[in-house]
């Protein structure tokens, strides 16, 4: 959906409003003018989220192209991080691709890098895991 700046002013700060808006998007993306109002208009409930909006740098439709491959890895001290990394449309090439891509940056998040990672496992939504080897 597209908000205009009436339309955020209308929500005026209403906290079920705001959450409910923001548990129907998984990103937003606004131009640099408006997001230095978004504070104004909605609170700090996006930035609480964790889905304040992107800023639009080139054309639209790029911005928009990029905001749904985006994947979110949060690495807290749990022992197991799941993230997604294709869909069944894809090829064998770009699915690869996005899972060295996806372990290159768990792996840029780590302290000591591939020194926390003793197993990888790659599964599908209803098939089983599947070990990669690690060498070193």
């Amino acid at each position: 959906p597209c908000f205009s700046e009436d339309k955020m002013r209308s929500f005026n700060r209403n906290r079920r409003v705001v959450k409910g808006v923001l548990k129907r998007c998984t990103s937003f993306l606004a131009s640099p003018e408006v997001i230095k109002k978004i504070p104004r208009f909605l609170g700090a409930h996006p930035s609480r989220a964790g889905k304040f909006p992107r800023p639009i740098a080139g054309s639209i439709d790029e911005e928009i192209a990029n905001a749904k491959c985006y994947v979110r890895l949060q690495v807290k001290k749990t022992m197991c991080i799941c993230a997604p990394v294709g869909h069944v449309g894809l090829t064998a090439d770009q699915l690869r691709r996005n899972i060295v891509l996806t372990v290159n940056c768990l792996v840029s998040l780590c302290p000591k890098g591939w020194g926390n990672i003793k197993r990888l496992y790659i599964k599908s939504t209803m098939g089983p895991a599947v070990d990669l080897i690690l060498s070193s």
